[in-house]
């Protein structure tokens, strides 16, 4: 039988959804999340254009399935790429230093990490995890980013040619690093640099032995929270509240405790994650605000 033609109806997931507490689809939704790339975000791992992409799908060395990639296939050509000539010059690309630290002109220090080398440590820890060079390496980075966040400084996540690029420069200005700011996280966060959810996203390692890293499930508990903070940040500036609580998760998003500012009464609000809709409970019926909605940006943690 081909493979494309062999059956998976949503429900043989049913059993495993259930005993994590959420539905088929949303089981679904975070393996599909958890487990794919998209075709740009192949070319950065895999540094080349995205015509190169194309050409790897003709040749059969990629596969995709509506335009996602494997990310497990998508490594393991890393690997193929980094040990051979024909990609990477071995005596000018080093795994170490994945990241370093830098004043900007007028504005202060900030922390660089390569997409590559962080990637690529990554890879290498969990083909090898006996190895102290990726962990001591890793660890480094994760300390370093703790160090960031505690001081609300910014971190970028920036290409291996920016990587080099800007630790040569002997002035670095904000405008060198403008192309890394993502317009739409302005409204979220004034200053430069990834937002929370960004950050989270770029270090959710779905591997097995993330706790030899002593930093990491710390940051990663504090981002977590970070963004719930975020989010009641926006819910009191749209609704004029005094206090907005996370109360609980639920199987579609998040429900919240809130206080209105003009008159102490207390209301909940239910934020979808999917689709950034917010609900609010009105005599224990949940209705949708149909004039308001949550940037996407601020709910993928």
């Amino acid at each position: 039988m081909n493979k494309s033609s062999i059956p998976c109806p949503l429900n043989e997931l049913a059993d495993i959804a259930s005993s994590k507490g959420i539905t088929p689809e949303e089981y679904l939704r975070q393996l599909i999340l958890q487990n794919t790339l998209n075709s740009k975000e192949v070319a950065e791992i895999l540094s080349v254009k995205p015509a190169r992409i194309v050409a790897l799908k003709r040749s059969g060395k990629l596969f995709d399935v509506k335009g996602l990639f494997i990310e497990n296939e998508v490594n393991e050509m890393r690997i193929e790429q980094k040990n051979s000539k024909y990609q990477i010059d071995s005596e000018n690309y080093s795994l170490i230093p994945c990241s370093f630290e830098k004043d900007i002109e007028e504005y202060g220090s900030v922390l660089f990490i390569s997409k590559t080398r962080f990637h690529d440590c990554i890879i290498m820890f969990d083909r090898d995890k006996d190895s102290d060079v990726y962990v001591n390496e890793l660890d480094n980075v994760f300390l370093e980013i703790r160090s960031m966040i505690e001081k609300n400084k910014p971190i970028f996540y920036v290409t291996e040619d920016d990587f080099r690029g800007f630790n040569k420069m002997k002035t670095l200005r904000v405008q060198d690093i403008l192309h890394y700011q993502n317009i739409d996280t302005i409204l979220i966060r004034s200053e430069m640099g990834l937002t929370n959810n960004e950050l989270l996203r770029i270090l959710h390692i779905n591997k097995n032995g993330t706790e030899r890293f002593q930093n990491y499930h710390m940051i990663m508990e504090f981002l977590t929270q970070k963004c719930i903070e975020d989010l009641c940040n926006i819910l009191k500036k749209i609704y004029e509240l005094k206090d907005a609580k996370f109360e609980s998760e639920y199987e579609m998003g998040y429900t919240f405790k809130c206080t209105l500012a003009h008159s102490g009464e207390i209301i909940y609000l239910r934020v979808q994650k999917s689709s950034g809709s917010i609900f609010i409970n009105i005599n224990n019926v949940w209705k949708r605000d149909l004039k308001h909605l949550i940037p996407k940006i601020l709910l993928d943690f």
